[in-house]
């Protein structure tokens, strides 16, 4: 039998959605800044190393108009458009697949659905307001000046909550998949002679 949602589990769903955006785009306006664009274009990147060889923060690094990894960043306002399209159509699946009635609704889906919902809402609303997402982690290896052997793509916690829910959720669907019900023959009853 599909059930809707109860009020306490859309209450905790959105809840997190919530925090995982307020914590996006809290650290986004504290390490990337507030520039524009066109203000990043000229603006200084300030680099604020954590781990020296291997890990950093940097704020005014360029806008990020791609996807992940930069993919399609050179299409620039036009790829920008394109993935605030997308982001809107999964929220609108995500918000969808959480007023939908169903039967699977257990913890580990909340918490996945609502932090890959809080991604898209970070990155979608990076892109509305500033023209691209603000990106500010930075993770690679420094062997000597300029050389940089390993060299990740810089990025920011809604690409951790969009990227590590989907990982959740393919790990979750090949190590437990959804258990398998038996279809089973009605009983008969036999009549008792008399």
């Amino acid at each position: 039998m599909k059930t809707y949602p109860s009020f306490k589990w859309l209450v905790t769903f959105f809840l997190i959605a919530a925090l995982g955006f307020l914590a996006d785009w809290t650290s986004k306006n504290y390490f990337s800044g507030t520039l524009s664009d066109e203000e990043r274009q000229n603006a200084i990147i300030v680099r604020t190393d954590i781990i020296p060889p291997v890990f950093s923060l940097l704020k005014n690094s360029p806008l990020n108009k791609g996807a992940l990894f930069s993919l399609g960043n050179q299409w620039g306002l036009t790829a920008n458009a394109v993935f605030i399209t997308i982001s809107s159509l999964a929220i609108l699946g995500i918000v969808g697949w959480a007023l939908w009635p169903h039967n699977h609704r257990n913890s580990l889906y909340t918490i996945v659905l609502a932090l890959i919902l809080s991604g898209a809402l970070g990155n979608c609303m990076d892109r509305l307001f500033y023209g691209g997402v603000r990106d500010w982690i930075w993770v690679y290896y420094q062997r000597g000046e300029n050389d940089y052997p390993f060299n990740w793509p810089v990025f920011n916690l809604a690409d951790c909550f969009l990227v590590g829910g989907a990982i959740m959720l393919l790990l979750h669907g090949l190590l437990w998949p959804a258990p398998v019900k038996s279809v089973g023959t009605p009983e008969t009853k036999t009549a008792q002679p008399a």
